[in-house]
């Protein structure tokens, strides 16, 4: 493979590649709108989250290897700088997660009543057990 098929074969590379992450990164904002949230109470939509993440996820990866096919693309061109919206987008939600995951542990915890059982009968007071 000369120098000319390679540059070819590395901007088709790199196009398939964006779209495929743009597939993958507005896809995920599709599968969290769309998937119905399970589970009840602590755990209710846990699954359209992880279902983003996951799609996120394979963002990312498109993202990072597009960053790689970037490097042996030629300096100046136009697919060269759009192979840096990915990966500036996945430094974005990395540092979003972290941001929140920050927030979160540095809160301080609320306190709650506690609650009877619900096989428990209330006692009146002043009321004799019998």
């Amino acid at each position: 493979m000369n120098r000319t098929t390679g540059r070819i074969w590395l901007r088709r590379a790199g196009s398939v590649i964006l779209v495929f992450w743009a597939i993958a990164f507005f896809g995920s904002f599709v599968v969290f709108a769309l998937t119905p949230s399970t589970d009840m109470g602590f755990t209710a939509g846990v699954n359209r989250v992880l279902a983003f993440l996951g799609w996120q996820a394979a963002a990312g990866t498109f993202a990072l290897v597009g960053w790689v096919v970037r490097a042996s693309l030629r300096p100046g061109s136009t697919l060269r700088k759009l192979l840096l919206v990915p990966v500036g987008l996945l430094g974005v939600l990395i540092a979003g997660v972290a941001a929140l995951v920050f927030w979160a542990s540095s809160q301080a915890p609320i306190e709650l009543e506690p609650t009877r059982a619900p096989t428990e009968v209330p006692v009146e007071q002043g009321a004799a057990p019998e």
